[in-house]
């Protein structure tokens, strides 16, 4: 029997699963403490049944609760891809899927027809990749290699200049906004402005790494694919030294603090006039470089 000291607990039948991590920019997996020791896992092979991850408490598969939980989980295969336009209607889907239930972002269309809130979402990803040379925007993408299905992604704002003439440019394409009929607009327009005037606040520009968007479709939550998406950025944060921020609503905020994020500030939206029950809340976070982190 293999010496499981120091290892993730063993079970002690036929092999279950093989696990493969693909990572476009840094070929080992980051664990949430900045440490990165294994890209490539096999689960219960016929030579060691343990697991050999230094700092396995903090691995997402070191949190499912039974062998059974396990077992499913790790029967998906998953992997990490550069995002490409090609991916706009599966990602419009994913994120209308995510955030429909969100206590602000839901309410803020919630009397636009379902096929409208698609096509503003696809419109609104169509004009985020267009404008990636000039927000410093880096998206990724979580495959089940399965099904061939986009499950997941990120949007990640890299530290970035401009030239004048680019400075120019995204001014006036920002102008270029409509809304669906049966948005509320006054919500909506608040919300991001109260955003943008915090972030303007926190974050240091041309330095800090943000993790503008994550979202996982509801069927493939909890299986680990926000970390793995989480730690995308944080490597390269890390690798430059630089801090990375993001704004976090009451159900993710969990998430990020498990990865080293503080909260620094917050911002309130009192929902009620909008068909809310209370007074939401929005975490924004900073989070430090790790030193000694792996590259």
């Amino acid at each position: 029997m293999p010496d499981c000291h120091e290892r993730i607990p063993c079970w002690w039948e036929p092999p279950v699963a093989f696990l493969r991590l693909q990572y476009p920019f840094n070929s080992v997996l980051g664990m949430p403490n900045g440490r990165s020791d294994n890209a490539e896992v096999r689960l219960g092979g016929l030579a060691d049944r343990c697991v050999s991850v230094e700092n396995h408490a903090l691995a997402p598969w070191n949190l499912f609760s039974s062998k059974a939980d396990r077992q499913t989980r790790f029967s998906m295969p998953y992997q990490v891809l550069p995002a490409d336009p090609s991916d706009i209607p599966q990602i419009a889907n994913i994120h209308h899927e995510a955030f429909e239930e969100d206590p602000i972002l839901g309410r803020l269309m919630c009397d636009v027809a379902r096929e409208s809130k698609y096509v503003f979402d696809q419109r609104f990803y169509e004009k985020a990749f267009a404008q990636r040379h000039l927000t410093g925007s880096i998206f990724y993408k979580v495959l089940d290699t399965e099904t061939e299905n986009l499950v997941a992604f990120a949007k990640w704002v890299y530290p970035y200049t401009l030239t004048s003439e680019q400075e120019a440019e995204k001014a006036k394409l920002d102008l270029e906004r409509s809304y669906p009929e049966g948005t509320n607009v006054a919500l909506f327009e608040h919300f991001f402005r109260t955003l943008d005037t915090k972030r303007e606040k926190n974050m240091e520009e041309g330095k800090d790494y943000f993790l503008h968007i994550l979202a996982v479709s509801p069927n493939h939550q909890r299986r680990g694919l926000g970390t793995m998406l989480i730690q995308q950025g944080l490597a390269a944060a890390d690798k430059d030294n630089a801090r990375a921020y993001v704004e976090a609503s009451a159900k993710g905020v969990g998430l990020y603090r498990k990865h080293g994020w503080k909260g620094i500030d917050y911002i309130e939206m009192d929902m009620r006039p909008h068909g809310g029950d209370r007074i939401e809340r929005e975490e924004l976070l900073m989070r430090e470089p790790m030193t000694g982190s792996v590259q």
